[in-house]
């Protein structure tokens, strides 16, 4: 037997369909991804995780970002949305945060952001658009995922937490994200702030928007660096923030006039 028939043989005995192991693939490729771009493991050293028990932690934490994916994938796919299959996929997000040593209480709080965004997204099927919220705030809450990652980074760590600026870099990232994604998010149900801007006030102002945004979030990230906070960790993450500053600079200048409506802004009359 070839090892393409084991692996079909194998996927059946499993109850596992080949789209469901596309999908598995697709969400270990993009969380292993996310540890890398957001620097998680910097992080983890920042706070004195040791070798051995960073090994364990990021095991886990590919884990949970697989679970996050799936649920992100599942919606990207699907318009109409079963509630228990949403019902499967936040248990197992919720297993393996537990697994990382969140009790329960605080399980909730820091899936709170997680649940929120999700909720954004099941609103545009209704039309209704976040274009109202302030930019940065949506992106904020676009950072859920890696936040709730720092946060376990943290309770996992063993020396005084004294870097800042993480949420301002990881904001950047997702702007960076969205301009970068335009074409993908353009053929699934999925939320690209960048796309939702373009469609509503024109490519000029759109551009002019995001590199106020930009220039916000330096600003703002550079006001926290002040004299409590003057250590080498502080200073590395500023200039990393400065660097993918100026990578979103670049991208929203190369921004094409020309950009495709997301799927999920056709539910809305204001994208027609």
């Amino acid at each position: 037997m070839t090892t393409g028939l084991l692996v079909s043989s194998a996927n059946h005995l499993l109850g596992r369909s080949s789209s469901q192991e596309a999908t598995v693939r697709s969400a270990h490729k993009k969380a292993f991804s996310l540890i890398q771009e957001r620097r998680l493991a910097d992080h983890a050293m920042m706070v004195g995780i040791p070798t051995r028990r960073r090994t364990e932690l990021f095991s886990l934490l590919l884990a949970l970002h697989r679970s996050i994916y799936a649920l992100d994938i599942y919606g990207e796919e699907h318009w109409w949305i079963q509630p228990q299959r949403l019902h499967e996929l936040w248990a197992e997000i919720s297993h393996v945060v537990r697994r990382l040593g969140v009790s329960e209480g605080d399980e909730r709080v820091m899936l709170a952001d997680l649940r929120a965004y999700q909720d954004l997204e099941l609103k545009m099927r209704d039309g209704i658009l976040p274009l109202k919220e302030p930019i940065i705030d949506t992106y904020f809450l676009k950072t859920a995922d890696v936040r709730l990652a720092r946060s376990i980074i943290k309770t996992w760590g063993i020396a005084p937490t004294t870097e800042v600026g993480w949420q301002f870099y990881d904001l950047l990232c997702e702007v960076c994200d969205d301009l970068t994604d335009l074409a993908e998010d353009a053929t699934s149900y999925n939320f690209n702030r960048v796309a939702l801007e373009c469609s509503a006030r024109g490519h000029q102002d759109a551009c002019r928007v995001y590199e106020e945004l930009v220039d916000e979030v330096v600003r703002l990230a550079s006001e926290s660096f002040d004299g409590r906070h003057c250590d080498h960790a502080s200073a590395l993450v500023l200039t990393w923030i400065r660097s993918k500053a100026a990578d979103a600079k670049r991208l929203v200048r190369a921004l094409a006039p020309s950009v495709a409506i997301p799927l999920l802004c056709n539910a809305s009359p204001l994208c027609a």
